[in-house]
């Protein structure tokens, strides 16, 4: 740490990377939330990358900015240069970390700006977007997520859905602080809602990511297969994946689990309103956004539970197995496509019993979080 002489308050997002190939969901959360806490509170901004990125493209940053009122010119990058980089710190700066590991990073200036300060630390905020010990084997890996989420000193927690805030409290997990963000329907998505009975196809939609353990890929092809091999009607309906390329896999008689490459915005959102069946599995405590988006755009969605979570309480076209062998998964997606044929315009009735989902405020916690990081600055 190097000390900075400019002691008015300053927020600093701690985040990997901001490439745009970097930019998913998680990341635009993190940007969004950041960008509009440095818009409430008139702080200086600094991101800074934890990734090697001697040039990095703030395109991404700029748009979000943009987005949200704030001139991206008061918006400092600092790449990271070295292995320990010397990031300079003033008595009035406070850290905010997107993901495990930037926040063991950010502990160290924490710990040495409270002893240039005598003692006294600010707080951290940690955007905690998921059960991130989670994503790791019973490892070493897995123990320093764990500590990174167990927290040190005064450090406030954001986690992304109530259902994700019980499961870290009821581990015993208490941070000083404590804001929650509910999943909302991306603005992006928004104008694309259908209005009424759109005409849907025999088509189901798979969120479908082989690298990603936490959906179930192996789950979701061995459902896909059983329900391939006993549902009569199976033959005409299309089984399309999105959420990560992949091979096409055949999934017998002739049914193949084709992906759909990359889609734009405007082609998901196509896709959703053109689609009768969805399938996406989550083991997480978080509520994953794809089963959320397929069933407010009228796809009947067969999902997965998890402790905590419950999303077959979040929409009328929602399933959430808490077995997803691979009978039980057929079942579900059988049952389904028997109700679209039956009725194809059943997921345009579906109701939401998730209020905030279609609420345009996704951080309606922003003000009272913004008044407490200007009450640590004073204090401070």
């Amino acid at each position: 740490m190097s000390r900075d002489t400019d002691d008015s308050p300053r927020l600093n997002l701690v985040i990997p990377s901001i490439a745009p190939s970097a930019a998913f969901g998680g990341v635009l959360t993190g940007l969004d939330l950041y960008l509009r806490l440095v818009a409430a509170t008139g702080a200086r901004a600094r991101i800074i990358l934890d990734d090697f990125d001697l040039a990095p493209d703030r395109s991404v940053v700029d748009a979000a900015s943009r987005r949200v009122g704030v001139d991206p010119a008061r918006i400092a990058i600092a790449p990271r240069r070295d292995d320990r980089p010397a990031v300079s710190v003033g008595a009035r700066d406070i850290f905010i970390a997107y993901n495990w590991w930037t926040v063991l990073n950010i502990r160290e200036l924490v710990a040495a700006q409270a002893a240039a300060a005598g003692g006294r630390a600010a707080p951290y905020l940690y955007i905690c977007q998921d059960f991130e010990p989670g994503f790791y084997p019973f490892s070493s890996t897995h123990l320093v997520a764990w500590r990174a989420l167990k927290g040190e000193g005064q450090w406030w927690a954001i986690y992304n859905s109530s259902e994700l805030a019980a499961y870290v409290g009821a581990l015993g997990i208490a941070p000083a602080e404590q804001f929650v963000i509910e999943p909302t329907l991306s603005a992006a998505l928004r104008p694309f809602l259908p209005d009424g009975a759109a005409p849907r196809e025999r088509r189901m939609l798979v969120y479908g990511r082989p690298g990603v353990p936490r959906n179930c890929f192996p789950a979701v092809i061995a459902g896909l297969r059983a329900w391939a091999g006993s549902y009569a009607h199976a033959a005409q309906w299309d089984v399309v994946s999105a959420g990560a390329p992949h091979r096409p896999l055949a999934l017998g008689n002739g049914i193949e689990l084709r992906a759909a490459g990359k889609l734009s915005l405007e082609d998901y959102a196509a896709m959703l309103r053109g689609t009768a069946v969805g399938l996406s599995l989550m083991a997480s405590p978080h509520p994953s956004y794809p089963p959320l988006e397929m069933a407010h755009f009228g796809v009947l969605t067969v999902t997965s539970d998890y402790a905590f979570k419950s999303l077959g309480a979040a929409h009328d076209n929602i399933v959430a197995l808490d077995d997803i062998r691979a009978d039980s998964i057929a079942a579900a997606l059988a049952d389904a496509c028997e109700r679209f044929e039956r009725d194809p315009t059943i997921g345009a009735r579906g109701r939401s019993h998730r209020p905030d989902y279609l609420a345009e405020n996704p951080y309606p916690f922003l003000e009272t979080l913004a008044a407490r990081l200007n009450e640590a600055w004073r204090a401070g």
